[in-house]
């Protein structure tokens, strides 16, 4: 029985149900975007337009009032030059005198309360005398120490010898000085200088501030690039004005000495306080209608919904029943196919495969397996049954292993040596796990193999290998050991030889260069000698025939009798020993030559890297575990963390300028880490580039003699 195939319509019906519902999602985020930024740009311009309102409204008062101020400043220059041309005529009038000129000449609307005569000599200015006190609180003498810095500002502002107005200022308060020059009796050139108080000019706009009618209110002079704060004034704002702020607002006043910026926010009260709320209104008002049409959208979309629903609902269902024979058919072929494919990976994977019953009986076995053991196919290999027979594992004992860790857990990466259908021998890996049924029993055993036999055969290449090259390096160490004993007779008569002509022991040398050459020769001597001696002590070390001489030793003592010996080359390095070694330090068993070979080589390396005024510290303590620690810490050139095993690594040597300045063999670290491990201990190297170096000395704790047990032995 065939079904024809279903028609395309309600699949296609389905498809524009789909389609719109993803349209009517876009259709509402578009909505919402141009809806959300509608009532932006609306709050902007409303915002703008509420400002411009604002500072109409409560800005032109504080403008008027700024322009008092600056009638002020220009009454102050009318005033004192209507006072220089009086005086120039009498220039000793009285107080009295000039207030009735003042009265007379109707110039009293001025805010200078003090006018003093001063004269220009050179770059300084010299207060006379005082010409007129109007001061409505107290007089306020202008002494040298008040007016100091007047000279600098008059010079900045090219004013003194010309007309001009300064903003002065100290640590009391800011005055408005008026200059004009005057011509006195006596010929000589002087200049007024009128004194108006900050607050005086600024009167209006400070009353303001204190009357609750601004928030803030600040002035600055700005002379070229630089601003300086003149005053500063600020209030606590109300709960209101901190959320609707009224739009700052500012205007300058240009004078001789610069510019007054004054900066000033006004205090919002009704009705500008309901006018500042406009633009969240209007912005309020935007989101509000832009959901009601979302929701509106959203409704219609919702009825659509459920109607389209439930007419695709009735064609789905019948869709349903024509699905479910094509998918049972599609199915059965599937099954089919897939047993084929897992057929022939089976046999043509590159690893063996086999299933074995609970006996221990092949089941199966792929065409991999049956090839590797020598078998044509797989059919073969199943007849012969060489494992069920015994004929398959070289050794019984292996075979009884394998299967008890088969039986017990999976098995995993086993290595066997088997026999081949040919009588032949290779190296197999075997992998097996126990295969279980519904009701968790085994049902049989699942393995893989794969041959290793070049593996193997690498290997023992490989361990041989190692052999000789164990055994070249072991003639290696003989040799130089060997060498290294002849080196060392006819060396040391050069040296003795080479020391009696350097201290002229016979007599007097009859060239001194003679002696120079002599104590070059014994320099150099020496030089070999150690390193002649280092490798020695190296190459007994690695052939194994380095014994130690042990004995109880006070490492306190043998630690400061080392620091003696090096002392002299850091003091002529200019480097500082610093000592933290407690006097009751545990003994230790070890061999005293070895220790201070070690301690020295520390200690010398430490001095030779440290630049002049470093430190080198050396300490000794027990730790938790009651091993010994011996440090020794430098405050040096360091080493980089990839050089550390190259420091380590006989003959290795970094390059770097301070060591190119110290040369040495490359022996010393390497030599010290080998006696320290010939003690059973560590070495433990920890270095930063340009910061220093600390090497810590652990011994273990069973070469610790504590002072008690020493007692009790005693």
């Amino acid at each position: 029985m065939s079904a024809s195939p279903p028609s395309s319509s309600p699949h296609q019906s389905l498809s524009n149900f789909r389609l719109g519902s993803s349209g009517a999602t876009y259709l509402l985020l578009i909505i919402f975007v141009l809806g959300a930024t509608l009532s932006l740009v609306l709050f902007y311009l409303t915002q703008q337009a509420v400002d411009g309102v604002l500072v109409n409204e409560l800005g032109q008062p504080v403008l008027q009032d700024i322009s008092n101020a600056q009638r002020n400043i220009d009454n102050d220059k009318h005033l004192l030059g209507s006072l220089t041309g009086f005086l120039s005529f009498k220039d000793t009038a009285s107080q009295d005198e000039i207030k009735q000129f003042l009265d007379t000449a109707n110039l009293n609307g001025s805010s200078i309360e003090q006018v003093y005569r001063a004269d220009v000599k050179g770059r300084s200015i010299v207060m006379q005398d005082q010409v007129l006190d109007r001061s409505t609180l107290s007089s306020h003498t202008f002494t040298p120490e008040y007016l100091a810095g007047l000279d600098e500002a008059f010079r900045d502002n090219d004013v003194g010898h010309n007309a001009g107005v300064v903003l002065f200022y100290n640590r009391d308060q800011a005055w408005f000085i008026t200059v004009n020059p005057i011509r006195s009796s006596d010929k000589k050139e002087h200049i007024l200088m009128g004194f108006s108080p900050l607050n005086a000019v600024f009167r209006d706009v400070i009353g303001r501030f204190r009357s609750g009618d601004l928030i803030q209110l600040s002035i600055y002079q700005k002379n070229g690039n630089k601003m300086h704060t003149v005053l500063a004034l600020d209030r606590p704002v109300t709960f209101w004005n901190r959320w609707l702020p009224a739009p700052p607002m500012s205007h300058q006043i240009r004078f001789t000495g610069g510019v007054l910026v004054i900066n000033f926010v006004t205090t919002l009260h009704e009705p500008a306080l309901w006018i500042a709320t406009l633009p969240y209104v209007s912005v309020g008002i935007g989101f509000f209608l832009t959901m009601v049409l979302l929701v509106l959208i959203r409704s219609w979309h919702r009825h659509s919904y459920e109607a389209t629903k439930t007419a695709s609902h009735l064609r789905r269902s019948n869709q349903e029943i024509n699905r479910k024979f094509m998918d049972e058919s599609r199915m059965a072929r599937a099954l089919r196919k897939s047993e084929q494919r897992y057929r022939a990976i089976f046999d043509n994977t590159g690893i063996g495969i086999c299933q074995i019953s609970d006996s221990f009986e092949w089941l199966n076995a792929n065409r991999t397996l049956a090839t590797m053991l020598g078998y044509e196919n797989p059919r073969d290999l199943l007849a012969a049954q060489p494992d069920f027979h015994g004929h398959l594992f070289t050794n019984p004992a292996e075979r009884e292993d394998w299967i008890n860790r088969l039986k017990t857990d999976t098995c995993r990466d086993y290595e066997a040596e088997f026999f081949t259908q040919n009588g032949g021998v290779m190296f197999v890996c075997i992998s097996g796990r126990a295969v279980v049924d519904e009701e968790d029993k085994k049902r049989h055993y699942e393995c893989t193999m794969y041959d290793i036999t070049e593996r193997r055969r690498a290997e023992l290449g490989l361990l041989q290998a190692k052999e000789q090259a164990d055994f070249a390096n072991r003639s290696k160490s003989e040799f130089l050991a060997n060498m290294s004993h002849e080196l060392r007779t006819p060396l040391n008569a050069i040296i003795g030889f080479a020391e009696i002509i350097k201290d002229q022991l016979f007599g007097p040398v009859g060239q001194t260069q003679y002696v120079e050459y002599a104590k070059d020769i014994y320099d150099s001597g020496g030089l070999l000698l150690s390193l002649i001696n280092d490798i020695l002590d190296m190459s007994k070390i690695e052939a194994g025939k380095r014994e130690l001489a042990e004995i109880d030793l006070d490492m306190a003592k043998l630690v400061r009798s080392v620091g003696v010996l090096v002392d002299s080359r850091a003091k002529l390095g200019k480097v500082r020993m610093h000592w933290e070694v407690p006097k009751d330090l545990p003994h230790l068993r070890g061999e005293e030559r070895a220790l201070k070979q070690i301690l020295t080589n520390l200690l010398t390396n430490a001095i030779k890297f440290t630049p002049e005024g470093g430190t080198v510290t050396i300490g000794a303590a027990l730790d938790q575990s009651g091993n010994m620690r011996i440090s020794v810490t430098d405050t040096g050139i360091g080493i980089a963390a990839e050089d550390i095993a190259v420091a380590l690594a006989p003959f290795g040597q970094i390059e770097s300028a301070l060591s190119r300045k110290h040369q040495g063999t490359g022996l010393g670290l390497p030599l010290t880490k080998a006696l320290v491990e010939l003690h059973g201990g560590v070495l433990d190297l920890q270095s930063k580039l340009g910061e220093g170096t600390t090497v810590t000395l652990i011994f273990p704790a069973d070469r610790v003699i504590q002072l008690s047990t020493m007692a009790g032995i005693s």
